[in-house]
């Protein structure tokens, strides 16, 4: 983690206000990051441009 990571999780911290902070900062790292899917049990994270996967 580092400022700039920080910085672009709260700049889209409001299209994304059903995340809490730090989920933001996990679904950030893995847009950035060109990730196909995201492991979580967090029914948050479903609907967003990252598949979720359990």
């Amino acid at each position: 983690m580092d400022v700039n990571l920080a910085f672009e999780a709260l700049i889209r911290s409001k299209k994304y206000d059903k995340l809490k902070f730090i989920d933001l900062i996990h679904y950030m790292t893995a847009l950035l990051n060109n990730c196909d899917e995201i492991i979580s049990f967090d029914t948050d994270f479903n609907g967003l441009e990252i598949k979720r996967v359990s």
